[in-house]
């Protein structure tokens, strides 16, 4: 099923703006939050701390990148496993009465976190979960190890656009490279935000997907598999847009991997 979820290419990682809806922050919920802690660590060299019993921080050269929280395994025949975004927000009170507008389910009202800020999490109406936040995240550039995009795999494309043009004036369009295919992105003030792709399989729950930068993918796919992680597809540089490949921790969550280019590299 995965083979159908991984764009044939990937055309946009630009420097995402600092306004209204930066997604640069990524959470975990993991059924085992230790085996996930030493998989990212060991894989993409991420300093985990604990800040409570249950949630941990992941840093990369100094600066936190993403939250790892441990949850109840209730059903063992479920995979609860998986990654979701941090949406940037300049109003989160504003922002969150929107999407409850719209249709969303809030899966967690308004709370502070320590060392974090204000956040809540929500569950879009085609089923994919996302926090907002206005607290601020400071960029480290596109190296390896740091996320690099945001990407919503959705089954009802014009739906979900909708939602997030309506949720905080985010702009669908459909862009066009030459020999290449074309590939939906969420635009701000002029600026690519974020991408999202059709899923063709009814099957497939609507879920947003992040991009974690690597210096060189074959690289780490030999790595994660030696950690118990899955590879479900790979993208080998076709048509110029770059190597990428489909991952999964040893508890399931999903996350895409791609490899910099050299002039990509240190990027600010």
């Amino acid at each position: 099923m995965m083979n159908k979820v991984i764009p044939a290419f990937l055309l946009f990682f630009y420097s995402l703006s600092a306004s209204a809806a930066e997604m640069r922050w990524f959470e975990l919920v993991s059924e085992n939050a230790q085996v996930a802690n030493h998989f990212y660590s060991s894989l993409f060299g991420w300093e985990i701390k604990q800040r409570t019993n249950h949630h941990y921080v992941a840093i990369l050269n100094g600066q936190e990148i993403a939250g790892i929280n441990q949850i109840k395994n209730d059903d063992k025949n479920v995979q609860e496993s998986q990654w979701f975004p941090a949406f940037q927000v300049i109003d989160l009170k504003a922002t969150l009465k929107n999407a409850k507008q719209a249709g969303a389910e809030v899966l967690r009202e308004i709370t502070h976190a320590r060392d974090f800020g204000h956040y809540a999490a929500i569950r879009d109406p085609q089923g994919a979960v996302l926090m907002l936040s206005n607290a601020p995240v400071k960029k480290v550039g596109q190296s390896a190890g740091n996320w690099i995009w945001s990407e919503l795999w959705t089954v009802s494309p014009e739906k979900s656009a909708y939602f997030y043009e309506d949720l905080s004036g985010l702009i669908a369009m459909r862009e066009e490279g030459k020999g290449k295919k074309a590939y939906n992105v969420f635009m701000k003030d002029g600026e690519s935000i974020a991408g999202f792709m059709p899923v063709e399989s009814s099957e497939f729950q609507t879920r947003w997907g992040g991009y974690i930068a690597v210096d060189n993918l074959e690289q780490t796919i030999k790595k994660a598999k030696q950690l118990g992680g899955k590879v479900f597809d790979v993208n080998l540089d076709q048509h110029g847009a770059g190597k990428v490949a489909v991952l999964a921790d040893p508890l399931g969550a999903v996350f895409f991997i791609y490899e910099l280019k050299k002039k990509m590299k240190g990027d600010k």
